[in-house]
């Protein structure tokens, strides 16, 4: 990213329609998707494996089709897919097919636990980066973290379970279920992190072409869960629902929409703000999420979940300052470094 004394009046526009965008996108994308689950109009709808079938679909066809009329977001595509030596068919593609599988398995866990917690415990939960990417290190190896990181994620676990199970309502059996769907979802996302970086290492995707993949993938697992499972596991079969409830097809579809144009958003948004920048503007995104939804769907919480709230903040906080402070000493030990010529 450049110096902002060395951007002209053309790329600060681009900068400020990224920005607007991904806030706009994103904070309406929660909106929708709280109201899919929670609309008091019609029968509660439970078949979260539907929704994320239409959000693969829309984020696949959007994708393939920048592809196809040569939209790269500044990347150029490589011309062999495969980094290495020759290899079958299946080492080829087993990263990108695990990868693209835990990617749609995150999406599903994710929106099956919205029908069992509120919206708001959803999104605390899944704003926390830390969690995943420290349950990733138990996946992958021996890892040794911080003791600021141990109390990150003390905060921040302690603050979501005290947001969901100290509220007035009863329900805890459900609550239990929505948190370990929510568990799955960030374990999910862990293992979804390492393979993140073996298809980057090996495959060498664009952007878009990941995009594509993943959502091209995720598809296919969604439309076979919803093809044998969605007319058998619920009391309402998913066509009878959808006969008796046609306005939920297109909540669904503009919630489909608003998930594949944040993609796009992000993905311009990495070489254009810089990574760091883009994760100050998407961590103060899902903060927002989280109070849009209390105040837009009337959500009343009480001391304890204001408490709670404060902590998961303050925990992601303390995560936040700690990427800061070690890209500052990276930045010195760049510096510093005497040169090899």
């Amino acid at each position: 990213m450049k110096d902002f004394g060395q951007i002209n009046h053309k790329e600060i526009v681009e900068l400020v329609v990224i920005i607007i965008g991904i806030y706009i996108s994103y904070l309406y994308f929660g909106v929708l998707q709280e109201g899919i689950y929670t609309d008091p109009k019609r029968e509660k709808f439970n078949q979260a494996e539907f929704v994320v079938f239409v959000q693969c679909l829309i984020g696949f066809i959007l994708s393939f089709s920048c592809m196809k009329f040569g939209i790269t977001f500044g990347e150029t595509p490589n011309p062999k897919p495969y980094i290495g030596e020759k290899v079958g068919m299946w080492q080829q593609y087993k990263y990108k097919i695990v990868h693209a599988t835990v990617f749609a398995l995150s999406m599903i866990f994710s929106n099956i636990s919205i029908t069992y917690v509120s919206y708001p415990t959803q999104a605390l939960a899944k704003s926390c980066k830390i969690l995943p990417v420290m349950m990733g290190g138990f996946f992958v190896s021996e890892v040794k973290y911080e003791k600021i990181q141990y109390i990150s994620v003390s905060f921040i676990t302690s603050g979501i379970l005290m947001f969901n199970l100290m509220k007035t309502t009863s329900g805890s059996a459900d609550s239990i279920i929505g948190l370990f769907c929510l568990f799955l979802s960030l374990t999910c996302d862990a293992i979804n992190g390492y393979f993140t970086e073996q298809v980057r290492h090996r495959n060498k995707p664009t952007s878009l072409e990941m995009m594509s993949y993943c959502n091209g993938w995720g598809l296919l697992v969604t439309g076979l869960v919803v093809l044998f499972f969605s007319n058998l596991a619920y009391e309402t079969p998913l066509f009878t629902y959808l006969y008796q409830y046609p306005g939920i097809l297109w909540d669904i579809f503009k919630f489909g929409f608003m998930s594949a144009i944040g993609q796009m958003f992000i993905f311009r948004g990495v070489k254009v703000l810089g990574a760091l920048t883009l994760s100050i503007i998407t961590t103060t995104r899902k903060f927002m999420t989280v109070i849009l939804s209390i105040i837009y769907y009337n959500h009343s919480l009480n001391g304890y979940q204001w408490v709670s709230l404060l902590l998961v903040f303050s925990g992601t906080g303390m995560d936040f300052y700690l990427s800061l402070t070690r890209k500052d000493k990276k930045v010195k030990q760049d510096i510093e470094r005497p040169s090899k010529d």
